[in-house]
Parts: C-alpha cells; structure tokens; sequence
C-alpha cells in the first residue's frame, strides 16, 4: 500500500480539483459520480488518501490542479521534471508522500510546492531540497 498527504500552509484554503498520477485519475471536477469528491484542504491542515495505482518506482507523471478563491493553479511533473531523491520519493505502492502548499509568489502567480517521502512503514520522512510551482492557469 501507499498513501499520499497534502499539506496546506499557506494560510489560505485550497481545493483539489484535479489529481492524476499515471493512468489513474483521483479528483476530477466537475464531479464525474466515480471520482472522490474535490478536497477541501484549510490552512494548517493535511488531507491524506491511499494510492496504490502503480508501484513508486514505476511513477510517470503526475497532474495536480487546484482552486485557490476563484484561481486555479496547476503542475505537470513528468519523470524527468518531479522533485530529486532516492527510492521511495515517487507516490505509489510502498511510498508514503507528504506534499506542502508553503505560500504564494508575491505577484500571486505561483504556489510553492515540495514533498517528504519515506519507505512505507518506516519512521523517518526524508525531505526534498528541490522546489516546485503550481501556475496561475490562464
């Protein structure tokens, strides 16, 4: 099993509306009747979920698109683009992933956006030096 965590400190709430990790798509809004609801994420809380769509070290790409107000900002991190690290640092069976929201550009164009991974069932999450941004979706 994996699991994936979402981390809002941003002081501002956010929704997932859009998650898809390889093939497998989690969040879809408008509301598809099989897809998870969008989640809420408030400010100084995590939302956590399983994913076992594919094994960590088979990861491919990842979609992430979420809504900030009335903005939307969005990644797309293929293999060769997502954050640095060892094994383990890709969602998927065997990984546990926490990822954080940590704040906005000052322009309010960007997210600022980075992980923590950790082998399932171990007890120490290794953080990632490597940054990310959502953009502002135009």
């Amino acid at each position: 099993m994996g699991s994936i965590a979402f981390t809002n400190v941003a002081c501002s709430s956010l929704e997932i509306n859009y998650l898809k990790i390889n093939d497998t798509v989690i969040f879809n809004s408008p509301q598809d009747s099989k897809m998870k609801k969008p989640a809420k994420i408030n400010d100084k809380s995590t939302y956590v979920m399983d994913y076992d769509g594919a094994k960590w070290g088979d990861f491919n790409r990842m979609w992430l698109t979420i809504t900030v107000g009335k903005d939307k900002y969005s990644i797309d991190l293929n293999k060769d683009h997502y954050f640095y690290g060892g094994d383990y640092h890709y969602p998927g069976e065997g990984a546990t992933i926490n990822y954080f929201f940590s704040g906005f550009s000052e322009d309010g164009k960007k997210i600022q956006f980075n992980e923590c991974y950790l082998k399932q069932g171990d007890t120490s999450m290794t953080y990632c030096n490597d940054l990310k941004y959502l953009d502002l979706a135009t």
